[in-house]
């Protein structure tokens, strides 16, 4: 049976804000729904997508606001600003932002310059300063500390970008570790763009670490972990049943269907919407790989003919998120 694309829209919607809380509930927000088990949380692409979903969901943006207020200290700014460019950049194919510039830009003075648990005023106050759209407005004018978060448990294991970073600092450290734990080897300029931390950092890290005989150094300028167990020594844990994925691109591919669901001309126009889903199919099939979804070839559809099958692909993605 055929999805219509109004049901799509819908069906898209709940199960994209559905990721979110699940993931911000693991971190520590009260939700409803049953917190993420299967995926390590990635804090800043979490965070560079849940500003984009403000503008859908006021609730979620609310509740992320006061945990990046509170715990502000396990964000990397530097690396946030990196994610958030994806969202406010102008898309290459709906021609418009997915988001506002000023509302990342809002946000990350905010964990820059965090004051006490309480002092709501802090956000209030700088609302008039920055050119924001009605729906953020709304939020931020309103905002108060309301005790809706915990502080993150460290220990789960959905959460061990947080514990590296306890053990590392917060820094570029954790996520290359991350990346050669879970994707085993790769090139600095390779784990930089994935990771999204200058690549000169990077490979500092991973020629420090090889002359440590903590990582081996191959051929071809690959990079490759000398003992994956090690870090299960230190840390005193073994755990597989979470995995590791590019939540970066994931959350922009999303966005940007959840974007064009919602832009005109997109929105009511199964040929354009094609043509879209058609233009980002490469990403979507990146994504399948890692939650083993098997996806229809889009040069195998004319016009309007992929919309179908690129539902139902999408559908099948997001059940496995």
């Amino acid at each position: 049976m055929k999805t219509s694309l109004k049901e799509f829209k819908k069906d898209f919607n709940n199960q994209l804000l559905d990721i979110h809380w699940k993931q911000w509930g693991c971190l520590g927000i009260g939700s409803q729904l049953e917190e993420e088990k299967k995926w390590i949380i990635d804090l800043e692409a979490l965070l560079g997508s849940t500003i984009f979903m403000g503008q859908f969901d006021k609730r979620l943006f609310s509740s992320a606001l006061e945990w990046v207020y509170e715990y502000g200290e396990w964000i990397n700014v530097s690396r946030l600003k990196r994610i958030g460019a994806y969202f406010y950049q102008t898309d290459d194919k709906l021609n418009v932002p997915l988001a506002s510039k000023n509302i990342y830009n809002l946000i990350e003075k905010t964990i820059k310059k965090r004051r006490r648990v309480g002092d709501s005023k802090q956000i209030q106050e700088q609302v008039e300063h920055y050119n924001l759209p009605s729906e953020y407005q709304q939020v931020l004018k309103k905002f108060q500390v309301r005790r809706v978060t915990t502080e993150p448990e460290v220990q789960k294991p959905p959460l061990l970008q947080l514990l590296l970073r306890g053990f590392f600092g917060v820094n570029a450290r954790a996520e290359v570790l991350l990346y050669l734990l879970y994707l085993k080897e790769g090139s600095s300029n390779q784990i930089a763009k994935k990771v999204q931390f200058d690549q000169k950092i990077v490979y500092r890290i991973l020629e420090k670490w090889t002359e440590a005989n903590f990582i081996d150094k191959e051929s071809g300028r690959k990079y490759i972990l000398s003992n994956s167990d090690l870090f299960s020594i230190l840390l005193k844990r073994k755990d597989d049943s979470v995995n590791y994925l590019d939540w970066i691109n994931t959350f922009h591919v999303l966005a940007r269907v959840l974007k064009a669901l919602h832009t005109g001309p997109w929105e009511s126009d199964a040929y354009l919407l094609s043509s879209f889903f058609r233009h980002i199919s490469k990403d979507m099939k990146s994504i399948a790989r890692f939650v083993d979804v098997s996806c229809s070839e889009s040069n195998l559809f004319k016009g309007e003919e992929y919309l179908s099958p690129f539902i139902k692909d999408m559908m099948n993605i997001l059940k496995k998120l």
